[in-house]
């Protein structure tokens, strides 16, 4: 679960990325405080870049990554790295493209996991009609056959 909200937040941040990244004068600070704002799981790595981000520069980036080791975080933080140079638009232009394919994947991961409790739920489901057939069926002709099993003298 932990993964999953994670991928869910990556796409969240790409999301905003993709928002931001076509406006005029967007710079990497504003992203990463937009990013700051809406992050749950990645707040305090967030923090830390946007704290040290005025004195560090880029580098805050690379000390963010060193403390984080899930890929897709570090490849947007490897965008963040690169668009020094590049610049954002250029940096982040494969963000959409990944961004499609995590919803896609959350979309498969979905469909299993609720595959996988509509099989519990039949299951549960299927357990009353089995307990009234033994209870109601097959325990009294047990009974009455033993009865009659008894009774039954050579």
């Amino acid at each position: 679960m932990l993964e999953i909200n994670r991928e869910e937040e990556v796409v969240r941040f790409q999301s905003i990325i993709l928002i931001l990244m076509y406006m005029d004068r967007v710079t990497v600070e504003l992203i990463v405080e937009w990013m700051e704002a809406f992050a749950v799981v990645f707040k305090n790595n967030l923090e830390m870049i946007a704290d040290s981000m005025a004195y560090d520069g880029i580098q805050a980036f690379y000390k963010a990554k060193e403390t984080i080791s899930f890929l897709p975080y570090e490849r947007l933080l490897d965008c963040f790295i690169a668009s020094d140079r590049v610049g954002i638009g250029e940096a982040f232009s494969d963000v959409l493209s990944e961004r499609i394919y995590y919803i896609e994947k959350h979309k498969q991961e979905n469909e299993v996991i609720l595959n996988n409790k509509a099989v519990v739920a039949k299951t549960i489901a299927f357990i009353p009609l089995c307990l009234v057939i033994i209870a109601e069926l097959i325990a009294p002709f047990v009974y009455y056959g033993l009865k009659q099993l008894s009774a039954f003298k050579i």
